[in-house]
């Protein structure tokens, strides 16, 4: 793994957030989503901090981290995009916003009708607001 060294407050915050649910492994998800919520991604010494906190090992948070889609490893830009790869969404050129943005490709929620779909920000537009915001 890498050698990234948190500042000391941010250490420290990601201890309080495991304080907070009791340094209970069962909250490990809740944890990461609390972590990543502040510092926008789970690096190595992140995940080392909560190990410890909850008495688990390291490859267990490892673990959870990879597994779910939801969580990274790597900074992300400031208003993450993601973008749907359906069908549907992908003929009307989506696939187009993977040059231009920050994205994470995701299958279509059924909302057929509002064909191509993307979440900028985590909220549902239509592809013609995305092709504004990157100038396509």
């Amino acid at each position: 793994m890498s050698d990234i060294k948190l500042a000391c407050d941010m250490a420290e915050q990601i201890k309080t957030i495991c304080d907070k649910h009791g340094n209970k492994p069962g909250e490990l998800i809740n944890i990461l989503h609390e972590a990543q919520h502040l510092q926008g991604y789970l690096p190595e010494e992140t995940q080392r901090i909560i190990a410890s906190k909850l008495g688990i090992p390291v490859s267990k948070v490892y673990g959870v981290v990879t597994f779910y889609t939801f969580f990274t490893m790597t900074p992300k830009g400031k208003h993450p995009i993601s973008v749907c790869m359906g069908t549907a969404c992908y003929v009307r050129g989506s696939e187009k916003l993977l040059e231009e943005e920050t994205v994470t490709i995701f299958r279509c929620w059924a909302c057929p009708t509002l064909t191509a779909v993307c979440l900028p920000n985590f909220r549902v537009q239509r592809y013609g607001f995305l092709l504004k915001l990157a100038n396509i």
